[in-house]
């Protein structure tokens, strides 16, 4: 499963879910951290409900179909756009680039990035495609607990340490 189904769906999936209170005393690092924790366990269960569950890893390809032809309508490639994306990063990271040449690479990945952006954006108004997104999260949130009864409350536990690091940097901000 491509890196932007697993955020799409582990958002989704987040936003179904509430929040618990962590301390509040924790430093970004460790609360990055145990984000990173949580969220590793979280596509561990998400990775072995898909693996168990042959006819979701069907409703997620078929969805994933959806959502590509979708956003291929609306002008994105969203396939070439990423391998483009990373072709980008990994010019912007070498060594000894002009800053002419760095800023023209963050140009282009700018746009490309909208591209993407404003497609998804059009693709979600799309009803049927929204139906069977809401199918599949509540499939997904199933398949999750059956593999895991505690996988909600990780998801809470992770949606407040993210809400508490927003917090934070917005504090740091000011």
């Amino acid at each position: 499963m491509n890196k932007l189904v697993k955020t799409t769906a582990l958002l989704s999936v987040l936003a179904l879910t509430g929040g618990v209170q962590a301390e509040e005393s924790t430093s970004p690092t460790e609360l990055q951290q145990q984000a990173q924790a949580l969220q590793q366990k979280i596509v561990s269960i998400q990775q072995n409900a898909l693996q168990a569950n042959p006819e979701l890893e069907a409703q997620r390809a078929a969805l994933e179909k959806m959502v590509l032809a979708a956003m291929r309508e609306q002008g994105a490639s969203p396939r070439q756009d990423g391998k483009r994306l990373d072709e980008l990063q990994q010019q912007i990271s070498q060594p000894g680039l002009t800053d002419e040449k760095r800023m023209q690479i963050a140009q282009e990945a700018q746009a490309i990035q909208n591209r993407l952006q404003q497609a998804q954006q059009k693709v979600m108004q799309n009803q049927n495609l929204l139906e069977a997104q809401e199918a599949f999260r509540e499939n997904m949130m199933i398949a999750m607990n059956d593999e895991n009864a505690n996988t909600e409350n990780l998801m809470e536990e992770l949606q407040q340490v993210v809400q508490q690091l927003r917090m934070q940097q917005m504090q740091q901000q000011q």
